[in-house]
């Protein structure tokens, strides 16, 4: 959720299953999928996120404010994973 260019996704990719990255931004999702290929990215936000409910074992948030509204939540599955990290230093 909130992919963007798709920083994050080396640690995501290392560990294994497929990914699926969200990303409101073209230009961002253009940048991620000429990078990771292998990564599906769609269009959405967390307040609109274009997949069923329930369907995900985790939701990933590289930045907490990506993940402010409980509807990027409901992708997971009940027992799922759901992270939202913050950035602490600048890049």
């Amino acid at each position: 959720m909130g992919a963007g260019t798709g920083k994050f996704l080396p640690l995501l990719l290392g560990c294994g299953g497929e990914i699926l990255a969200v990303e409101p931004a073209a230009a961002m999702r253009e940048q991620l999928t000429a990078a990771f290929p292998q990564v599906e990215a769609l269009a959405g936000t967390a307040e609109a996120v274009p997949l069923p409910d329930v369907l995900v074992d985790a939701v990933v948030c590289p930045e907490a404010r990506s993940c402010a509204s409980e509807v990027a939540w409901s992708a997971s599955r009940p027992c799922g994973c759901r992270l939202a990290a913050r950035r602490s230093v600048a890049d």
